[in-house]
């Protein structure tokens, strides 16, 4: 087997021969390339879909503001009702269909990739970050009422 350093200085000659050393390999090797401050990448990054839900919460801020003044306008007792619907309609959009608010969600068709989309529309919709282990709409929205209520309450 040749050196890393012959293999190093025929990839420089030829990117054939760079592509077809990584291909021969078994063995994935890596190394830490900084990146910071690389305009091309960072362009790249803006440019590129994984940057659309970025994106998309930068814009979505006034989703929570618009949220928030809603509750405000509502007794707080109300809440729970409110949020529920709010949850309701993020799963709805999940799962297509609507489900049991006391039902627990991975029974519904909730995964942990589904609900790691709930929580990031919950977070996007309300401006906070859920982590918690309440696996119905029910306890998302008692726990989301908690945590939006004024410190005094």
């Amino acid at each position: 087997m040749p050196s890393f350093d012959a293999i190093d200085d025929r990839a420089h000659r030829s990117p054939a021969y760079a592509f077809e050393a990584l291909l021969r390999h078994d063995r994935a090797y890596t190394s830490y390339a900084p990146i910071t401050d690389t305009a091309c990448l960072t362009a790249l990054a803006h440019r590129g879909p994984f940057a659309e839900p970025l994106r998309a919460a930068q814009q979505n801020t006034a989703g929570a503001t618009k949220l928030r003044d809603e509750l405000d306008q509502l007794p707080q007792h109300e809440w729970p009702l409110r949020l529920r619907r709010m949850i309701s309609d993020q799963v709805n959009l999940i799962v297509r269909r609507s489900i049991d608010p006391d039902r627990p969600l991975p029974e519904c068709g909730i995964d942990s990739l589904g609900a790691l989309e709930l929580t990031t529309r919950i977070e996007i919709e309300t401006g906070v970050r859920i982590t918690s282990n309440d696996i119905t709409i029910r306890g998302l929205a008692e726990l989301l009422c908690e945590k939006l209520a004024p410190a005094g309450d």
